[in-house]
């Protein structure tokens, strides 16, 4: 419930058609035939539009959004780093495409996420060690990678294909560095100053999450 993470606000007392997975994804369904919108509360925070990656501009109170049918309203939390993967299939085929990390800035451009991974199919990884963790960090202009735990590694399973960076502002990026296994190189990179928006494409460069990653960029 958005009741839990954001208790001081007595709107989300009473939210029962809105809910959170985890800390920064919230989704705001539609529970009503013949509608192409939906009303939903936006905590006081800063949030994304998950589709766009842009900032709705909306925090503390309730809004109307669009609903047409070809889209559920999606959104992450800003301060937040969410690592995902493109899905296929099943989970065996998932798991060999490219990861990648949704890094929504807060106001201050700072965020925070982890990863935990194991083979998907062991029980007692946690207990018997045989497990990655990882924490990501954005400090302004900066991303880096912690690595917490390397109880498990299959590279072909923890490629890093995509970052999206979200919030960073309304300067042009000209420049994306990387600094990994000791090396230093440059980076694709589309850059979107009116969104906010910084991707960057890591298909062409050989990086695994099991190794600690810094990327700078200016």
């Amino acid at each position: 419930p958005l009741l839990n993470e954001f208790f001081n606000e007595k709107p989300t007392w009473d939210v029962f058609r809105q809910f959170l997975w985890g800390s920064a994804f919230m989704v705001t369904p539609v529970l009503e035939s013949d509608t192409d919108t939906v009303q939903g509360y936006v905590p006081n925070a800063r949030w994304f539009d998950y589709h766009t990656g842009q900032d709705i501009g909306v925090r503390g109170t309730f809004h109307e959004f669009d609903a047409p049918l070809y889209k559920i309203n999606l959104h992450v939390r800003g301060g937040y780093i969410l690592p995902c993967q493109e899905p296929a299939q099943n989970t065996f085929y998932s798991r060999q495409n490219y990861m990648r990390l949704i890094v929504a800035a807060d106001d201050n451009h700072m965020a925070q996420g982890s990863l935990f991974w194991d083979d998907g199919e062991t029980i007692d990884t946690y207990e018997k060690n045989l497990y990655l963790s990882v924490q990501f960090n954005l400090n302004k202009n900066t991303l880096t990678s912690t690595i917490l735990n390397s109880g498990y590694v299959n590279e072909n399973e923890m490629r890093l294909g995509f970052i999206n960076i979200w919030g960073i502002g309304t300067t042009t990026v000209k420049e994306v560095t990387l600094i990994y296994n000791g090396n230093q190189e440059s980076l694709k990179f589309v850059s979107e100053p009116t969104k906010e928006i910084l991707t960057i494409d890591l298909t062409t460069n050989i990086v695994t999450i099991n190794e600690p990653i810094e990327i700078t960029w200016s």
